[in-house]
């Protein structure tokens, strides 16, 4: 019974956190996909917003080491 209860703790730790995530996340995501309609955006923020929609974006990296894997990586 004490696995279960932690394993409970646990999950509803990482529930707690997805939750925050989530909420700093939708709004930038509503922001970037919905423009002001009367502006037309720069094209290098068009091609920008084109990179993060496809998925051509890396990081934020905690460190430099990480950062150097992810450059050092094949594909990049």
């Amino acid at each position: 019974m004490a696995t279960v209860a932690k394993t409970n703790k646990l999950l509803m730790e990482v529930l707690q956190e997805v939750r925050e995530v989530r909420a700093l996340v939708e709004p930038i995501s509503q922001v970037i996909r919905a423009p002001k309609k009367g502006k037309k955006l720069p094209k290098w923020l068009q091609a920008s917003l084109k990179d993060v929609e496809e998925g051509r974006v890396s990081g934020p990296f905690d460190t430099v080491a990480e950062l150097m894997t992810d450059l050092r990586s094949p594909g990049k």
